[in-house]
């Protein structure tokens, strides 16, 4: 079983490419061809619940999405 649990849906972050914003039927796609079947959406530093909603919808019955967010932490190293 393939799992991912690192999938960025939106540009969220300066830098990020505009292809970051994918609409749920492209990343049902992608799911599909990349035969996975846990995903978690982990976006920097926020979460979207209705975007969480709207994928796992479209993908019920083929994977798991499971909520996630990728947080930058930022500090003075020692």
């Amino acid at each position: 079983m393939r799992i991912d649990l690192h999938c960025h849906t939106k540009k969220v972050k300066t830098g990020d490419a505009y292809t970051r914003n994918v609409t749920k039927d492209k990343f049902f796609q992608k799911v599909i061809e990349a035969e996975v079947k846990i995903v978690a959406i982990t976006n920097h530093n926020q979460f979207d619940y209705t975007q969480y909603k709207e994928f796992k919808d479209v993908t019920e019955g083929y994977c798991d999405i499971w909520p996630g967010v990728e947080l930058d932490i930022i500090g003075k190293a020692d």
